[in-house]
């Protein structure tokens, strides 16, 4: 009876904690929804005849609403950088540049298609999104995955359990730094 019981627990355990991984992955999921449906309301409305200042005011508001915005640049077919609307708090470079030797870019030019890429940084990934405009510009978007992983790294599932977001390669991208050693890191994968 004891180890029927013991198993009995250990059962209900396990679901518990598939359950909150479950939620959690969810969580993830409408993360980069919300991002994208956002980011892709305010880029058709840019496809309307409009000014370039009421342009870079639309933009400005995006990045108003959407605190983990870093960046938004419309960028020619080339990849130069024609309009940059960042977000003060998170930016650094704010001069126009070229981002034809981009991986991002390539990979967008190569499909035709929306592209996304992470890419670490100093603090947190960030991910990079290419989106098509028209035939001579496209949208160049940067978000901070910085919120986005303070919740990973907040999660914990029972007394020794945690998350970690992984790329396509299994790699880490976000973690706690507690719960995740360097040695850690580049055995996971």
């Amino acid at each position: 009876l004891t180890g029927i019981s013991r198993k009995a627990i250990q059962d209900a355990v396990l679901d518990l904690h598939t359950k909150l991984a479950t939620k959690l992955a969810q969580q993830v999921d409408d993360y980069f929804k919300v991002s994208n449906e956002k980011i892709a309301f305010a880029l058709a409305s840019l496809k309307k005849p409009m000014a370039w200042d009421d342009k870079q005011q639309l933009l400005r508001s995006l990045i108003e609403t959407h605190a983990d915005i870093v960046e938004i640049a419309i960028v020619s077919a080339r990849g130069q950088e024609l309009l940059k609307v960042y977000n003060p708090d998170l930016a650094t470079q704010k001069a126009l540049v070229s981002r034809a030797m981009e991986a991002g870019f390539l990979s967008f030019v190569a499909s035709g298609r929306r592209t996304l890429e992470i890419v670490p940084g100093s603090t947190s990934p960030s991910l990079i999104i290419y989106y098509p405009m028209n035939k001579i510009v496209l949208a160049r978007v940067v978000v901070s995955l910085r919120n986005l992983g303070a919740r990973i790294a907040s999660e914990r599932i029972g007394e020794t359990g945690f998350a970690v977001l992984i790329d396509e390669k299994g790699r880490p991208l976000l973690y706690s730094d507690k719960t995740l050693s360097s040695e850690d890191r580049e055995a996971f994968a």
